[in-house]
């Protein structure tokens, strides 16, 4: 009879015994599968957030931006980015073809009875194309607005729902801090930025509007860019900070007032966020695998005691030291591998499922879960050798006399 006949024998003989050995293989298997599904998919929607943004973006900031967690963060107020900044920004280089000034700011709205707090994007037309916002009903901001400084609004998703629950706000009227602005336009549904602000509460404004009728200032907060390419990024940003060292007469060795962030330099960002966030939870699951290779080991060393005559009877009738060694390792590696192969399944149906019934996407790493899979044969040899030699080294007069 071969090794491996006698080592499924040996474990169907003992079914609650393979059972709880396996228990522990499946949940570990299960446990990593998911949670490496969790990290993926996390990975891809923060991915997928940053080009939902726009493409080929750059993003200037006023003042010193520090990228903490993956979010771009401001450390100071600074006054001297300015319109005029934008414009001479597409002047600068060809590979520059769009760029919006921007000051946002939370405020609180009303319309009717119903009222809140938004935040207010004061911008230029531009900032619709290089954002990648479209417009559902009505129109958008025009160029005519901006030179008029027409007290118009372009509203988002969450705020229409919130202001204009049961009736459709084109040309309706809304209150921002108390002045009158005529809504012109609804954004269709844009959903969360890379920041985890939802892009769709807010309302747009002209920028003019915005500067001079509501906060009195003539300075902004950041522009937004559009390069022709992801390749003209470097080329883009090279002349956008010459551009802006010499219009705010900074001089040679002092520090920039400003931060230019590229759409790449953050999607590595990002990456990296989730990357060490899907290590850190893979490394937790990867405990219970271990949990369950120590399982493993304990049910076999019971099995080495409760069948201690069965070795020593084997051992009187010619069966070599090795061959104890070999079939109890055989065992340990048929429950390593049927383990993990249930394991899997498991994982992979859950993962499944949770993106089936929920809107969080799972997403299933095929290598990673066969990686898993071989490791469980691996781990069930591991911490069947000890058990094994155990079995091997008893002594068959001894064992012959437990009876």
């Amino acid at each position: 009879m071969s090794d491996w006949r006698q080592a499924l024998q040996a474990l169907a003989m003992n079914k609650l015994r393979s059972a709880l050995a396996l228990l522990g293989i499946v949940v570990g298997v299960a446990a990593v599968v998911v949670t490496a599904a969790v990290g993926e998919g996390s990975k891809a929607k923060v991915l997928a957030s940053i080009d939902e943004m726009g493409e080929h973006l750059l993003m200037v900031h006023a003042g010193e931006m520090r990228i903490v967690h993956g979010r771009p963060r401001p450390t100071g107020l600074v006054t001297t980015l300015k319109p005029q900044d934008a414009k001479m920004m597409i002047q600068a280089d060809s590979s520059i073809i769009r760029a919006a000034p921007v000051e946002s700011r939370p405020v609180r709205v009303k319309a009717g009875n119903a009222a809140g707090y938004t935040y207010i994007t004061a911008t230029t037309p531009a900032f619709l194309p290089i954002r990648k916002f479209t417009v559902a009903r009505g129109r958008g901001l025009t160029e005519e607005d901006l030179a008029a400084r027409r007290r118009v609004a372009l509203l988002g998703f969450d705020v229409t729902s919130t202001l204009f629950p049961d009736s459709d706000p084109v040309g309706q009227t809304l209150m921002v801090e108390k002045v009158p602005f005529t809504v012109v336009g609804v954004l269709e549904r844009k959903g969360v930025e890379t920041g985890g602000r939802s892009e769709d509460d807010q309302i747009l404004i002209p920028l003019t509007t915005g500067l001079r009728r509501l906060w009195n200032q003539s300075h902004i907060s950041s522009i937004v860019v559009q390069a022709a390419s992801d390749g003209d990024i470097p080329q883009a940003s090279a002349a956008i900070e010459a551009l802006l060292r010499r219009r705010h007469r900074l001089p040679h060795g002092r520090q920039d007032d400003f931060s230019l962030l590229n759409q790449i330099e953050l999607r590595q960002a990002k990456a990296e966020t989730a990357k060490t966030f899907s290590l850190m939870i893979t490394g937790v699951a990867a405990v219970s695998l271990l949990v369950g290779g120590v399982g493993v080991m304990g049910v076999m060393l019971i099995g080495v005691r409760e069948r201690t005559v069965e070795i020593g009877l084997r051992r009187a009738v010619g069966a070599s030291r090795r061959r104890i060694l070999r079939q109890f390792l055989i065992e340990a590696a048929i429950l390593g591998l049927v383990g993990g192969l249930v394991g899997t399944a498991l994982g992979v149906a859950l993962a499944a499922g949770a993106s089936w019934f929920t809107a969080w996407k799972l997403v299933i790493r095929w290598p990673l879960a066969l990686l898993a899979w071989g490791v469980c044969a691996a781990v069930g040899v591991l911490f069947g050798l000890y058990p094994a030699r155990e079995a091997a080294r008893v002594d068959p007069i001894v064992a012959l006399r437990t009876e």
